[in-house]
């Protein structure tokens, strides 16, 4: 009798040790100095200290098993989540090249971001070319897939962002002149009234996606790479911009404050939303971080696991969080470079 039932658990071990479960483990992972994965050439720079600091989440690279599952269970640190909405039904290899993309056009705009806000003349284009549009919006049969826009409003659109901020600067309702060039055809003028934005009522909708800027060229003054190691994704956009900025201006931009940092970040500066924000915070916790900077909406997400030594401050934009460093007392907002002698 003994015996089988020694069978038995050593079966179920096995069982628990082999089988995988639809979840992942999430849990903290590292809060790490920005600025040292940042490198300037060609221009002089004021390299600062190791105070600006990019947060991650570890998540498991397979499914977990049965010891996995309850360990996470009992741990307070530790989320299981859906499979589906870790891996999107796609493999391993798969879900890193999509990060990597991620995070390579995150560098990107980071780059950008940074030297337009010092007044740089960086990008520039031909219109906005659109890639999809929203089925029953407000663009559906009135612009098509490979259509590009050239004027919004009578203003000549270069790049994605100008269309973007013509249609951010209007409200649901209101009519937009646009100017478009089909691939293969004329110019044509046509007219949308802009509808309400699905998850945002008071915010306009046209229901095009996939916008890029036609004839895209970038003209770096100087050359910028950044090397954030095997961190992959995109949301440490607004990590990076803040610490090529600082590279790049005396000072320093946290006033000798440990500050972590999460936030996608687009071409116009804006702050986006990023996963596992309340296990990030816990590693900028354990860090020793005094600050937070988080996405609006994700305040009170980040505030759940740790205390009130960990002070987390909401940024919709670049502006934002230069104004929660200028609190400290780092003057972030009037940051520029030297003129050269």
């Amino acid at each position: 009798m003994l015996g089988a039932l020694g069978v038995l658990v050593a079966a179920a071990s096995l069982f628990a040790l082999v089988v995988e479960l639809p979840y992942y483990a999430l849990s903290p992972g590292s809060a790490r100095a920005t600025e040292p994965t940042v490198t300037v050439e060609g221009t002089e720079t004021f390299p600062g200290g190791d105070e600006l600091l990019f947060t991650t989440v570890t998540v498991g690279q397979r499914r977990v098993n049965g010891f996995e599952w309850l360990e996470a269970k009992l741990a307070s640190d530790i989320e299981l989540v859906p499979a589906e909405l870790i891996d999107g039904g796609q493999t391993p290899e798969e879900n890193q090249q999509l990060n990597q993309q991620l995070m390579d056009a995150s560098e990107d705009t980071a780059v950008v971001v940074a030297l337009e806000h010092l007044g740089y003349d960086v990008v520039s284009g031909t219109g906005a070319t659109v890639a999809d549009v929203v089925a029953d919006a407000p663009a559906d049969g009135v612009i098509e897939p490979g259509d590009t826009v050239v004027r919004a409003a009578g203003q000549p659109l270069e790049r994605v962002e100008d269309l973007v901020t013509e249609i951010d600067a209007r409200r649901p309702g209101d009519e937009l002149a646009l100017v478009v060039e089909s691939e293969d055809g004329p110019r044509r003028r046509v007219s949308v009234e802009l509808a309400p934005f699905p998850d945002a009522p008071d915010a306009p909708f046209l229901g095009v996606s996939g916008l890029t800027t036609r004839d895209l060229e970038l003209d770096y003054p100087f050359d910028i790479t950044i090397d954030p190691g095997q961190v992959r994704g995109p949301s440490a956009g607004l990590a990076f911009t803040l610490a090529i900025l600082d590279v790049l201006t005396p000072g320093d931009i946290t006033n000798g404050v440990d500050v972590a940092v999460t936030g996608t970040i687009d071409g116009l500066g804006r702050v986006g939303q990023v996963g596992g924000v309340d296990f990030k915070a816990l590693a900028a916790e354990r860090a020793g971080a005094e600050l937070f900077l988080v996405p609006m909406g994700e305040e009170e997400l980040a505030r759940s696991r740790v205390g009130d030594d960990l002070r987390v401050v909401p940024v919709t934009n670049l502006q934002d969080a230069l104004e929660a460093l200028d609190d400290l007392g780092a003057n972030a907002t009037d940051l520029a470079v030297p003129d050269p002698a």
